[in-house]
């Protein structure tokens, strides 16, 4: 029951996770886009700052849990991956640029559409290699995340796969450690190393079994939306 938990824990994180994620991406990526964006480079340049810095453990854990409360909440296991994919946004505005003619929004514009329009109705339909890319990126982030699990989730209600799968290893690991102080608990048949080989097996499963679906749409995304010399 616990394992089918945070199964179900995981897939939510994982399902709004990941689609939080390409919409802040992409609607970030296309706003930098536009021709004559008061501070384009100046807010380019604070995006790519933060690929080379980060403000740190600490403040970021002060942050989310003093002031955003999202302690045991699926909120600690989503929000903090949303704000930390500035390769993603270069990656979108790239694909946009070389990708998509301008001709085309052009059109849409003297047709009276506004942004959000060609947005949502010609930008993203035509984006599917990209976002499928950053879509299974983001996947894999939120499926394997356990540091935001361990920072912010106390309660074993909300516990992910990843880090229920982490404290079975080292509950089974500290036994095996401690068998001289153990009493009346044989630990000479633990099985530390079939438990570490069923915690991989359990953890990379889905993700095995979705990738071959996509696996046409990432190679096209990553050649396509690369940066060009």
């Amino acid at each position: 029951g616990q394992i089918g938990r945070a199964y179900l824990v995981t897939i939510t994180v994982t399902v709004i996770g990941t689609f939080f994620s390409l919409l802040i991406s992409t609607m970030l990526a296309y706003g930098l886009m536009q021709p004559g964006l008061p501070g384009q480079k100046l807010i380019t340049g604070l995006i790519l700052f933060t690929m080379l810095f980060s403000g740190g453990i600490v403040p970021q854990y002060m942050i989310y849990n003093n002031y955003l409360n999202i302690k045991n909440t699926l909120l600690g296991l989503i929000v903090p991956n949303l704000l930390t994919n500035a390769f993603s946004v270069v990656l979108v505005r790239n694909f946009f640029q070389t990708t998509i003619p301008g001709e085309l929004r052009e059109a849409m514009e003297l047709d009276g559409a506004g942004p959000f329009r060609i947005f949502f109705q010609m930008i993203l339909p035509l984006s599917k290699p990209i976002l499928a890319t950053l879509g299974i990126m983001a996947a894999i982030t939120y499926w394997n995340d356990w540091n935001n699990a361990l920072y912010y989730i106390t309660d074993t209600k909300l516990f992910s796969v990843q880090q229920l799968l982490n404290e079975m290893n080292n509950n089974v690991l500290f036994l095996a450690n401690n068998s001289s102080q153990l009493q009346g608990v044989d630990t000479t048949t633990l099985p530390t190393v079939t438990m570490r080989m069923a915690i991989a097996v359990v953890g990379i499963l889905p993700i095995l079994l979705v990738y071959p679906f996509f696996q046409k749409y990432f190679a096209k995304g990553l050649t396509v939306g690369a940066v060009k010399g």
